[in-house]
């Protein structure tokens, strides 16, 4: 491969070195025109020779599993990515409309381009290497990087993401095994053919799930049609089509043509000092490391919101169990450590002798040269998993950042010798996300009230073989059936209702249930606040907190029933009354968050007890009710709540004999 391609810089110039792997631009006018002649922007030529302009303009539409895939597709450089990621600075502005979390959060990603060439600029007369003095073999790639630029591709490009979190979770490994994309080119059609189970042939729309729409374009000026206020498939699809039309008035620089030096004859039969690095090997593991080192950015992100609410007494934290595996995976960890860590003394040793009879004038290029080629490794991580508290998270928090630095140190030494990315004996050199996962204490939601009696201690097997709940478990938020599991033993005496219809379902909130700190003897409740968050004096679907009282404890105060945010703020309205009977019914009112929002979300509630009280507070354009069951009451309620509440369904329990 002796040209590539790589996106645009304004600061590039003609005859300017360039490194291939980091995208670093380096020393100007590395290769001239013969005669030591500089480049200029009057020596390119166009290699179009046809008036009007010739497009040549590619569409694609793809499934994509990994934010490299993007990356790829993007002519993004994986290393610069990682090395701009660890200093906070971000992504290429390429990639500034990827939104990772969204990416990892989505069940389907598909990625639609359209890239139109206009020309290309070349300038064929700019053939003349021209070396530096003084520069030594290990400069070479810092100086000169492996390639220079020789020409530019004016034209335009739209890039854009489209990521479906699907309502039912369970059809996600089919589509996306089954999956062949020919949307949105084809008429708006989603295809499946292949070994998957599924058989459908589908518009888009009918796919449910939470969407999101990313766009990128560069070149053709304004492409979103008049009529569309949004960005939306059928919006993305005629911006697509008529994006070429407007790129050929609107053309923009979108990539320079980068040549190798060894494509040169003036570089191959000058004395060179020096030769420049091939990675063209390295892209592979490049990318590998780029999926890890945005894994572990996610890790740190868990970590923090997982300490926040072990701080505020939120969840209840479980130590990781340990494994036979997970001890043999530490031993050779701890080898491969003490083996690289041997040979680093080693060569440092004998650094350090030969230096000790240097001349001074040599010393700074093998210091340059040590600093490059003796790095010290950084300790290999236990493997253990961490204490269940704020102390272990703490540890985890630590161990994530520098598996995090890590990483970035493997960058570099890739760059340096693109050997690296080949040796099949360099194993180890940092934890794999994965398993630095397994380590990580398991968490589950709790009340946020010390005083609230928890259940557990004595089993309880109800005798008549009763359930929590009887619905369809394939259809179910995994977190309701971890409660269910948790907490059957509980079956005499309480019953989950089923969900209200028509409510989404988000694979990303979190899980609340008042059978987290109901206990089969707790009364009836006898207040009950509910509260809604406000914005602007107005009521919005957004997030609920219900707090329901059961009666007083022995120190005085109140066994308090919460359920949703952790407290009441100046954001919430609403308001606390007495209850004077059982409730019997519960109606639970839904709305659309926006006008064209397909799914409703929890936006009011409605309690009638048996003498025909009642306490509500919200709006809603439609509403869900469920009954108790003979002999029952309520005691609480259950909820999947992120951004909004995205199901919500009732706690009842059984009442004691009149």
């Amino acid at each position: 491969m002796t040209t590539i391609l790589v996106p645009y810089d304004s600061a590039m110039r003609l005859g300017m070195g360039f490194n291939t792997y980091t995208h670093a631009l380096c020393i100007n006018d590395a290769v001239q025109k013969p005669g030591k002649i500089p480049a200029t922007e009057n020596d390119l030529r166009d290699t179009d020779e046809y008036s009007p302009v010739s497009q040549k303009v590619t569409y694609s539409s793809k499934y994509v599993d990994k934010v490299s895939d993007v990356m790829n597709s993007l002519n993004i450089s994986g290393s610069l990515e990682i090395k701009l990621q660890s200093i906070g600075a971000g992504g290429q502005a390429k990639a500034s409309f990827l939104d990772t979390d969204k990416f990892k959060q989505s069940d389907l990603n598909f990625l639609i381009q359209v890239k139109v060439v206009n020309n290309k600029l070349i300038a064929d007369d700019v053939t003349e290497f021209v070396p530096i003095e003084n520069v030594t073999p290990s400069q070479f790639t810092d100086v000169y990087g492996d390639g220079f630029i020789s020409g530019y591709v004016e034209g335009g490009e739209l890039n854009g993401l489209v990521s479906i979190k699907l309502k039912d979770r369970s059809t996600a490994r089919d589509l996306q095994a089954s999956l062949k994309v020919n949307a949105p080119f084809a008429g708006g059609a989603v295809h499946a053919e292949g070994e998957g189970s599924l058989d459908m042939k589908k518009n888009e729309s009918d796919v449910e799930g939470e969407r999101t729409i990313s766009v990128a374009w560069a070149g053709g000026g304004d492409i979103k049609a008049e009529t569309a206020t949004d960005w939306t498939i059928d919006a993305l699809k005629e911006a697509a089509f008529t994006f070429p039309s407007k790129v050929a008035q609107v053309p923009q620089r979108m990539y320079a043509i980068v040549t190798k030096y060894s494509a040169l004859r003036s570089f191959q039969t000058r004395s060179v000092n020096g030769t420049p690095l091939d990675y063209e090997n390295a892209g592979v593991y490049t990318s590998m490391l780029l999926e890890a080192y945005l894994e572990y950015k996610s890790i740190w992100k868990e970590i923090q919101l997982m300490s926040w609410d072990a701080e505020h007494n939120l969840v209840t934290l479980t130590k990781a169990s340990s494994s036979t595996s997970m001890q043999t995976y530490a031993t050779n960890l701890k080898a491969a450590y003490k083996t690289a860590k041997d040979a680093y003394d080693i060569a440092k040793a004998a650094e350090d002798k030969a230096r000790s009879v240097m001349k001074p004038e040599d010393e700074g290029a093998v210091t340059k040269r040590s600093r490059q080629t003796l790095r010290k490794p950084l300790e290999s991580n236990k493997v253990e998993p961490y204490a269940a508290d704020l102390f272990g998270l703490d540890e985890a928090r630590t161990d994530c950042r520098f598996e995090m630095i890590k990483i970035v140190a493997e960058v570099d030494a890739v760059t340096f010798d693109p050997k690296v990315a080949i040796d099949s004996e360099r194993k180890h050199m940092f934890l794999s996300p994965s398993i630095f996962r397994m380590l990580m204490p398991l968490s589950s939601p709790r009340g946020s009230d010390p005083g609230i009696k928890q259940i557990g201690g004595t089993a309880y097997v109800d005798p008549a073989g009763q359930q929590l709940w009887t619905g369809d478990r394939s259809k179910m938020h995994k977190r309701f059936l971890e409660a269910l599991d948790r907490h059957s033993s509980m079956a005499g005496s309480f019953r989950y209702s089923d969900t209200a219809a028509g409510t989404y379902i988000d694979s990303g909130s979190s899980f609340y249930t008042s059978l987290d700190y109901l206990n089969r003897d707790m009364a009836r409740p006898t207040g009950c606040g509910i509260y809604f968050q406000a914005s602007g004096g107005k009521e919005l679907p957004w997030l609920l907190f219900i707090n329901m009282v059961h009666g007083q404890k022995p120190d005085g105060g109140y066994v308090v029933n919460r359920v949703g945010s952790a407290a009441i703020g100046r954001d919430f309205i609403g308001s606390s009354k007495d209850i004077n009977g059982r409730i019997l019914k519960v109606e639970i009112g839904l709305k659309k968050r926006y006008p064209t929002d397909q799914h409703a979300t929890v936006s009011a509630l409605r309690l009638t007890d048996e003498w025909g009280w009642r306490a509500e507070n919200g709006t809603a354009d439609e509403w869900w009710s469920d009954s108790a069951p003979p002999e029952y009451s309520l005691r609480g309620f259950w909820m999947v709540m992120g951004e909004v509440i995205d199901r919500m369904g009732v706690v009842w329990g059984k009442d004691p004999p009149s």
